[in-house]
């Protein structure tokens, strides 16, 4: 059997059919794309620069890259800027849309950074000038309270205040941390999401934060009933409306119809105005398959000089490619093709890619179909 480095490669450049968490980057390149690359580069240099929020909706089809590019950006830091990202995936119940959006991102950001954060907004405004900055912002000073509570140096309370935040105390457990009840679903979970947020935001004086959300999957909503996507819209939207400057929200959404009917009538019209972009992942070209290929294959050579799509050529990724129904060349077809290709040719001992090697592959998944 052949080994990838009989190929001159590191890596299976195809090998991930979907991004993986903590890896769908740092050895991973942004392969083609380069003009959606561009445009989200430009919405990160704008959340930089600019005060005002952004909401972006990101759509397009299956394997069209929006997953991946979420984990791709999640990476990026800023030096003097505190950047904070957070991924969810759209809720997949309807009926608990709110509470697994809340459990969610809280899970995402982790309790321990949220108690830093607290601990460090304190520590540069002071208790009460901490107290002022979170009530003014979200209008509540008993959820200001709890969030400051959070940040509590006593372990005791400490502890109480991480099983307040995902599961909720009992009336004697709630004294004890000197607060009135427990969140409840809806308005108090969006304003303490939205204080939590702000609080990694900053004064802009002390702290110069900046903050991004990735909502992954949001096609899900389609098999919410119309009650309760209307109900979700409503949370994302009370949400968003809470935070408006210093904030980016991109929303991810799978749809293979070419029009944006769908997607605008699950947000509905309050929350889809809110939109200041969109940006369309379409089905590659020829052209955009064969760049995208290019890009991904010589990343994992183990050589320099090397043809960039060694250890196939340019005539054999084309004709994979021509494979590919039109609309259906993504890259995660593209991935899923030239990947088994290249699995065949290892195990059958190939010494290089050929025609025949690719219609060897052909027949052997037909027959396993």
């Amino acid at each position: 059997m052949k080994e990838l480095e009989d190929f001159k490669l590191r890596e299976n450049p195809f090998q991930h059919i979907t991004p993986i968490p903590g890896r769908g980057g740092i050895d991973t390149p942004w392969a083609g794309h380069k003009v959606l690359k561009e445009n989200i580069e430009g919405i990160y240099k704008r959340l930089f620069n600019n005060p005002p929020r952004q909401i972006v909706l990101n759509w397009g089809p299956y394997g069209g890259g929006k997953t991946f590019a979420a984990y791709k950006f999640l990476e990026k830091r800023r030096e003097r800027i505190d950047l904070h990202q957070t991924y969810v995936r759209s809720p997949k119940q309807g009926n608990s849309a709110d509470k697994e959006l809340y459990k969610s991102l809280i899970g995402f950001i982790s309790y321990k950074k949220i108690k830093r954060q607290i601990q460090k907004l304190i520590n540069e405004l002071g208790e009460d000038g901490a107290f002022d900055f979170i009530s003014n912002k979200i209008r509540s000073e008993e959820i200001a309270e709890a969030i400051l509570r959070i940040g509590s140096q006593d372990e005791a309370i400490s502890k109480l205040m991480k099983r307040y935040v995902f599961e909720g105390l009992t009336r004697t457990e709630l004294k004890e941390v000197d607060l009135p009840k427990n969140i409840d679903w809806g308005t108090d979970s969006i304003e303490f999401l939205s204080g939590i947020i702000h609080c990694f935001i900053g004064d802009q004086e002390k702290i110069k934060g900046r903050f991004v959300l990735w909502i992954d999957e949001m096609e899900d909503m389609i098999y919410y009933s119309q009650k309760e996507y209307r109900a979700f819209s409503q949370v994302l939207r009370d949400l968003f409306d809470s935070i408006n400057q210093h904030f980016l929200v991109l929303l991810n959404f799978t749809l293979a119809e070419p029009e944006e009917d769908t997607i605008e009538l699950l947000l509905g019209a309050a929350l889809w105005s809110r939109i200041n972009k969109k940006i369309r992942f379409k089905e590659l070209s020829n052209d955009e398959a064969l760049e995208y290929c290019s890009d991904l294959i010589s990343h994992y050579h183990t050589e320099n000089g090397l043809s960039s799509y060694m250890p196939f050529s340019e005539d054999i990724i084309n004709g994979i490619i021509r494979i590919i129904p039109s609309n259906s060349l993504t890259p995660r077809e593209i991935n899923r093709y030239c990947g088994e290709v290249l699995n065949f040719a290892m195990e059958n001992d190939h010494k290089k890619i050929t025609l025949n090697t690719v219609n060897e592959c052909l027949e052997k998944i037909r027959e396993n179909e």
